[in-house]
């Protein structure tokens, strides 16, 4: 019989796609960014996630381990960076890279460890000082960083702000994501925008965040410069833009997402003319607006399907442009694809305080029936000073359509509105009931009146969070506390504030709730009977 082992006994790990596939795992068991609901039509690209301490600490044993671990584990070690810090401490001590003592020029032997490892990087971040002080000093050749493909630049500039014009050698044909935030009055970012198109023509999703941007001539430059990207499908630009940088965009017709921010008191005349089809081929739009009319009238039956739209609005607007804004979308040839809707209002309105107005302002169950035709709708979020008039039976009957829905958010900044209906508990249960994937429900609902009876089946698994502002409960909070443990187990955030609003009434009430929820054992034996699968959750 032959010495030499089966072909069979042969270690699995030393095949090197099977190897590289246990290290996936290994890398993708590490926390993800957290984000907001808001978040997301934001978000550019991949997000910077790099290995936590304990899974760097297992790659780099298994890159000394053995030759044929050596460069899979390298890999997936050096891909991801949120800082140049590693790489200066290539040819510098840590002592001497943290007193930010001058550097001397790379060695012939520095460079080529340097190499050895920039080579593998694909997603980097720039945004801190070591990382300038590494660019600033080191003159390195423009194909340092050969598989770069996303590059964010300043992602937190009010913590280090890094000059673009140290950016330029980290571009290159192979990046796809840019995430640059700079100063309008910063001098090197035009030049910058000119070599964007050609030293990285592969981009495919750009974000530009211009700090005090008033300089009419850069925005206008930058339109002309968008239309040197042939790949560009994603656009998110947060500086206040005018109607000529908006005609630009919307011209550039090969973008699927746009983010912008028009500029107050401006695109007041802006109105395409019909021989042009705007946002024919925009699938996401992301828009901060003075007017809403500004948006409907970009609007047309047939010319988009949109999968994600999320506007902040700059004014109070009254229930008529909203309605039709939501009659606007539902005016679409083809069947709905429309997943993510988000309203917002961001700026103070301290000054709603008359019944009269608020009144005025209220949108009804008539307001959103429009939306029921979108059945793919997965996030609906509506945070607005307007109250939102609806029963328990209106609420259900909006949420039968829209069954596979994950976030819902019908939350406004005032008290119930007199005369109006109002949602309760009992509209809570038969929502989640009708809607089995919501992880996360916001209501501004009458909350006095308390279901008693525990009712087998209902309520959710699934949810996490729960938002209840300017909800009365009538200081009924160990009573509420106990329901919402009942029919909520797996919830870890209750809040009954927008924010940071003032602690007023109902938010002092709904801390009395989340008080009990963090002790359950003060809530008796109701609250005993969900303990040991709440307390884990730890609230927040």
């Amino acid at each position: 019989m032959s010495s030499e082992p089966a072909s069979g006994s042969r270690n699995p790990l030393l095949i090197e796609e099977l190897f590289c596939a246990v290290l996936r795992c290994l890398v993708d068991t590490t926390p993800e960014p957290t984000l907001s609901p808001i978040d997301g039509p934001h978000r550019v690209g991949i997000p910077i996630r790099a290995p936590d301490p304990d899974t760097r600490r297992a790659l780099a044993t298994l890159a000394r381990t053995c030759r044929a671990f050596t460069r899979p584990a390298l890999d997936f070690l050096w891909c991801t960076l949120n800082s140049l810090d590693p790489l200066l401490r290539c040819y510098r001590s840590r002592e001497t890279v943290v007193a930010m003592q001058p550097l001397r020029p790379p060695s012939p032997v520095d460079w080529d460890v340097i190499k050895r490892y920039a080579c593998r990087i694909q997603y980097l971040g720039v945004q801190d000082g070591l990382s300038s002080f590494f660019l600033g000093c080191a003159m390195f050749e423009t194909n340092l960083f050969p598989k770069l493909k996303v590059l964010k630049w300043n992602t937190q500039p009010y913590i280090n702000f890094i000059d673009t014009k140290l950016v330029h050698p980290l571009l290159g044909p192979n990046l796809v994501v840019l995430d640059v935030t700079t100063h309008g009055d910063d001098t090197t970012f035009p030049s910058l925008l000119k070599a964007l198109p050609s030293r990285c023509p592969a981009v495919t999703t750009a974000r530009f965040s211009i700090l005090r941007a008033g300089d009419l001539a850069l925005l206008d430059n930058f339109s002309q410069v968008l239309c040197s990207f042939k790949n560009l499908k994603s656009l998110v630009l947060d500086a206040s833009v005018n109607d000529h940088v908006l005609q630009h965009v919307l011209m550039f017709s090969q973008l699927q997402e746009i983010c912008l921010a028009f500029q107050p008191r401006q695109l007041q005349n802006f109105s395409p003319s019909p021989s042009e089809i705007p946002l024919r081929n925009t699938r996401k739009l992301g828009l901060a607006l003075p007017d809403l009319c500004q948006l409907i009238q970009l609007l047309r039956p047939g010319h988009q399907s949109f999968c994600s739209i999320m506007l902040c609005l700059l004014r109070i607007e009254f229930p008529a442009p909203i309605g039709s804004l939501f009659i606007g979308l539902a005016m679409q040839s083809q069947k709905s694809t429309l997943n993510l809707l988000h309203l917002h209002y961001t700026r103070p309105h301290l000054d709603l305080q008359d019944p009269a107005l608020l009144s005025s302002l209220t949108l009804s169950f008539n307001t959103f029936q429009p939306l029921t035709c979108h059945s793919h709708l997965r996030e609906l979020i509506i945070l607005l000073p307007n109250p939102i008039s609806l029963s328990d039976g209106e609420l259900t009957d909006l949420a039968r359509h829209w069954p596979l829905l994950q976030i819902l958010d019908l939350s406004y900044f005032f008290r119930l509105p007199e005369g109006g209906k109002h949602m309760t508990f009992k509209g809570l249960l038969s929502l989640v009931s009708i809607c089995p994937a919501l992880c996360h429900v916001g209501l501004t609902l009458d909350g006095r009146e308390v279901p008693n009876e525990v009712v087998d089946g209902s309520g959710s698994k699934t949810i996490t969070t729960l938002r209840f502002p300017h909800s009365p409960i009538s200081n009924q909070a160990r009573l509420v506390a106990t329901f919402l443990l009942t029919h909520f187990p797996s919830v870890t955030s209750v809040r009954g504030l927008l924010g940071a609003n003032q602690l007023d009434r109902h938010g002092r009430e709904w801390a009395g709730v989340e008080a009990y929820m963090l002790d359950p054992s003060k809530l008796g034996k109701h609250g005993r009977r969900v303990n040991s699968g709440y307390v884990s959750h730890g609230l927040v």
